[in-house]
């Protein structure tokens, strides 16, 4: 009985209390889909032989056990914080994830020798005459206004790799996290910005 009592404050709590919006859940999709998946531009079209590959699955159930991930109901995210670098602040001094819609107004990469750009052609949305400059579908350079829907973490990423305008238009942030994870821990995303980063 004790049991089956825990099973449902579980499901109460983390799946009725906090379902998203419809709205809010194909924001969050289109933030998280995909992956950062392309090789080297500039190795494409070459056989390489004895390379090393890691395989991250498999970490999936410590990550989830070990790292502060978001949970509950996302709030809109009020205008105030608008701005980039308010927001990554914010966000990086209370462990919140925001997933924001964004304007990206003429990138080009800091390093034009970066082996592998951060931004996909295939996730941004062109505006106008926007006009894309891409290598191994990813965005080298960009002459105009795209529209990108990601997360806090991307931003970092982007700042970091492109020099760039960008207006956040709208978003929500995850403020609450698992009571049981190891709150001394980094959030689930931070291990992709270190890397990205390098």
């Amino acid at each position: 009985d004790k049991a089956k009592k825990t099973w449902y404050s579980y499901r109460k709590i983390y799946f009725y209390d906090t379902k998203l919006s419809l709205e809010q859940k194909d924001k969050c999709v289109e933030a998280f889909a995909g992956g950062y998946t392309h090789g080297n531009r500039f190795l494409k079209d070459t056989v390489l032989k004895n390379v090393l590959h890691v395989d991250f699955t498999s970490f999936y159930p410590s990550q989830l056990r070990t790292k502060k991930f978001p949970i509950g109901k996302p709030k809109e995210l009020p205008s105030r914080w608008f701005k980039v670098n308010d927001l990554l602040d914010r966000c990086n001094d209370n462990d919140e994830i925001a997933v924001v819609d964004v304007l990206i107004a003429d990138a080009e990469l800091r390093n034009p020798d970066h082996p592998m750009p951060y931004l996909a052609s295939a996730k941004v949305k062109a505006l106008d005459e926007t006009r894309v400059i891409k290598d191994n579908g990813r965005i080298v350079k960009l002459e105009g206004l795209v529209k990108y829907t990601c997360t806090n973490k991307d931003l970092e990423i982007i700042k970091k790799q492109y020099k760039c305008k960008i207006k956040i238009t709208a978003g929500i942030i995850f403020t609450s996290f698992p009571t049981n994870t190891n709150r001394g821990g980094d959030s689930i995303l931070s291990p992709m910005c270190a890397s990205l980063t390098r």
